[in-house]
């Protein structure tokens, strides 16, 4: 028996403007498989290099306030054996992975550390799914716990029956949370500083932008200016491709 159909329940994260709506129907969806907490991160642009930062990375949970300080303000993340797979493969891996690299004695002693702390928050059976788009740069990893499910050979059957119909709902959140506006904190432009750096974004001189604002150019300069500052870039350049990437302009 399928768990549900699949057109009917990937069209709403397709389809809504609601922000919150993707995450919580996420957690309803998953939950009828087992899957009761989830911890999702996506890489917002391709970067020049490996090194990625926070601020280009969306990150929700619902592991706990106590594993999000550890793992994500602690970067705990960036040794932890599950998240360093995300980043290097595509597809799923069971949680026993962890488990079998400290039998054979190939974990260090800061990845013993994060994985018994997890294992104490109650993260014991599940699974960690890595979606990549190669040509872009861009990597999303969930991390799916079945809180109730009393062992991983258990969580690994419910994956394996269901796997596809499951990829196809977190692809779909995935690409609903992306195309959705993603601002942080303290990010949010003005109406002003959002139609200026459009105009800029479409090639528009600041006179030209002056002109079709029926603004001052030192006004224009200044929202220009206040826009870099806010969204803590060097560029206006870097405002508007990073404007774009949340959502403020161009939707």
């Amino acid at each position: 028996m399928q768990l549900f159909a699949p057109i009917d329940h990937i069209e709403p994260y397709l389809t809504t403007q609601d922000s919150p709506a993707p995450w919580d129907r996420l957690h309803r969806d998953l939950s009828k498989a087992g899957f009761t907490r989830v911890f999702y991160a996506a890489s917002q642009r391709r970067q020049a290099n490996k090194a990625r930062s926070p601020r280009d990375t969306i990150v929700k949970s619902s592991y706990g306030a106590e594993f999000d300080n550890f793992f994500v303000d602690g970067a705990a993340f960036t040794a932890d054996v599950n998240t360093q797979w995300a980043i290097d493969s595509q597809g799923a891996v069971s949680w026993d992975l962890t488990r079998r690299l400290k039998a054979d004695g190939q974990l260090s002693a800061r990845q013993i550390a994060i994985h018994e702390r997890c294992l104490d928050l109650g993260l014991i059976n599940g699974y960690t799914i890595s979606l990549r788009n190669h040509g872009s740069g861009l990597i999303t990893g969930f991390g799916l716990s079945a809180d109730e499910i009393l062992s991983q050979k258990d969580v690994d059957k419910v994956w394996a029956e269901r796997r596809k119909l499951l990829l196809c709902v977190l692809s779909a959140f995935d690409l609903s949370t992306r195309l959705l506006p993603q601002v942080p904190e303290g990010e949010e432009l003005t109406s002003r500083q959002r139609e200026v750096l459009a105009w800029v974004g479409d090639g528009k001189t600041i006179d030209d932008i002056g002109e079709i604002m029926g603004l001052h150019r030192s006004t224009i300069v200044k929202h220009m200016r206040e826009a870099r500052e806010r969204m803590r870039v060097t560029n206006t350049l870097q405002a508007v491709m990073r404007a774009t990437l949340q959502g403020q302009i161009y939707r």
